[in-house]
């Protein structure tokens, strides 16, 4: 037992039939519909995919592979002659035939053919030949990925409506045809909001139309079918059948005007036991034809005739000789497997022993990586421990090296570790940004200090004009470097002068006074 589920989405009409086939019947489970905002198109295939799997889950339908059909005006329809070839080459011909004519690239297209007649006396053959836009089953194809379904055909609508009217013939469902060996019957099917009509002539689709549906649909039913018959070698249409339009009166009004008799077609009548119609309305029945033709398709076994997902291509040639060639293929391979497993008896032994130096290079390997990255870490440690300046004592030094505060303050200072190589000892460095009075002497000064220290390297000095705060004070604004050596705690013998006394006298509620300190310095400003 196979199950499908069958996806019909045009004109903002979404269908879908979830139904089994098994023993060549079509059990039908479930048949719902929706009026959606947008129809498949390759801009927005994704975000479809997700609202079909919604819709699926609400309908209880479960995964399925889909089949797909496509409306008659996404198509384009065309009937190929060629030359008598052999059966492996017969697509590439089609498809030469077929692109000759064409406007657009071959690559942006899929092409898919069904014959349409017994080739004639002088071999010649005709071929109904489909054209589709890659990226519209590109886009079929990505909606059913993002609803979590496999896309297993594409065919065009009125494949599947053929399908269903040769099924419901043997049902009894649809009277029989006066002469149908030398006649064509028409078959028109309105599923709100589109219509189709196609000619039909045995199991051979030998005309189709889209239709808009509407007060003019039946003057165009009569206008194509006087066309259909009007062209020269065709077969007569003999009657014609209507799925759908009953809300409308579309069958009432075609048995009015057309001369040759006009029965309804109901897809659904006839289905075995176990089929659920019952919820689809009798005016939305005709939407459902094709659907169910291509399932009827399947249950007799036989491949759809058009499939987009899956176009006839060329078969290789198969070699006359190739059963005898098989045949010595596998006798070389036997005397093959014979040599190896001689070699292999040989070679036992030596293969155990390089596993034994493998396993014994293996924890080789291994000791040694734990060993490297020991030494790795260790490295690390020394880098780091190299760089290890005392950064708060290098403050504190820097506070005590600056003469008054009333004539220079720092204002900015960025202290950051220096790349250690072996030919420098400086592993830090202090970005300094201070200002100044028009006195420059104290700067003068603070630059000897750090000069004249020997684990200090002073940099280039940058002097401007103070943009910054008190600037009607300080006039001066500097900006410095100076690379620092790391060095023991024991060097660092600075000491800030203690503040004095009326500095430190006890407050009323018993601390301290506010020192009042306005920068780096040993004073009160």
């Amino acid at each position: 037992m196979a199950r499908y589920v069958v996806l019909d989405w045009d004109y903002q009409q979404l269908r879908v039939l979830s139904a089994t086939v098994k023993h060549g019947q079509v059990r039908v489970h479930k048949a719902v519909s929706w009026n959606e905002s947008q129809t498949p198109n390759p801009a927005e295939a994704e975000a479809l995919g997700r609202l079909l799997r919604l819709r699926l889950r609400e309908a209880g339908i479960a995964p399925a592979p889909v089949l797909a059909c496509v409306g008659r005006d996404r198509v384009i329809v065309k009937e190929v002659r060629y030359p008598p070839v052999a059966a492996n080459e017969e697509p590439a011909v089609v498809r030469f035939q077929v692109i000759k004519e064409l406007t657009d690239q071959p690559d942006e297209v899929v092409i898919d053919y069904t014959p349409v007649s017994e080739p004639g006396a002088s071999g010649e053959r005709r071929a109904l030949a489909l054209i589709l836009r890659r990226e519209l089953l590109a886009a079929y194809q990505a909606l059913c990925r993002a609803a979590g379904l496999k896309l297993q055909s594409l065919t065009p609508r009125a494949f599947g409506t053929q399908a269903c009217l040769r099924h419901a013939l043997p049902r009894s469902t649809v009277p029989a045809v006066v002469g149908a060996a030398s006649s064509a019957v028409a078959v028109l099917t309105v599923g709100k909001p589109w219509a189709e009509f196609c000619v039909v002539h045995g199991d051979k689709l030998v005309f189709t139309r889209s239709l808009a549906t509407g007060p003019a649909l039946v003057g165009e039913v009569r206008r194509n079918l006087v066309v259909y018959n009007g062209q020269t070698g065709r077969h007569h249409v003999a009657a014609v059948f209507v799925a759908g339009g009953e809300a409308d009166n579309t069958l009432e009004q075609l048995r009015a005007l057309m001369g040759v008799p006009v029965q309804a077609l109901d897809p659904f009548t006839g289905l075995p036991p176990g089929s659920t119609v019952q919820q689809v309305p009798a005016e939305d029945r005709g939407g459902y034809t094709a659907a169910l033709g291509l399932l009827d398709v399947l249950a007799e076994r036989r491949p759809l005739p058009i499939n987009f997902a899956k176009p006839k291509e060329p078969r290789p040639v198969r070699d006359p000789r190739q059963r005898r060639l098989m045949l010595a293929g596998a006798a070389a391979a036997a005397l093959l497997v014979g040599v190896v497993g001689f070699c292999y008896a040989q070679l036992a032994a030596r293969d155990r022993q390089l596993d034994d130096l493998f396993v014994e290079k293996t924890a080789l390997d291994q000791q040694l990586s734990r060993a490297e990255e020991d030494d790795r870490r260790l490295h690390a440690v020394d880098d780091w421990e190299a760089k290890d300046v005392v950064w708060l004592d290098e403050f504190y030094d820097l506070t005590e090296r600056l003469p008054d505060i009333n004539s220079i303050r720092l204002l900015e200072i960025v202290g950051q570790p220096l790349d250690v190589n072996s030919k420098d000892k400086h592993v830090a460095r202090l970005a300094l940004k201070g200002m100044t009075t028009y006195d420059s002497r104290p700067v003068d000064q603070f630059l000897a200090g750090l000069n004249q220290d020997a684990h200090y390297r002073l940099g280039p000095y940058s002097p401007g004009r103070n943009t910054g705060p008190d600037w009607l004070r300080f006039r001066q604004q500097f900006n410095t470097r100076v690379d620092i050596e790391k060095v023991s705690p024991d060097r660092f013998t600075r000491r800030l002068p203690d503040a004095p006394a009326e500095e430190r006298q006890e407050a009323p509620d018993g601390g301290m006074m506010d020192m009042g300190l306005g920068g780096f310095g040993g004073g009160a400003p």
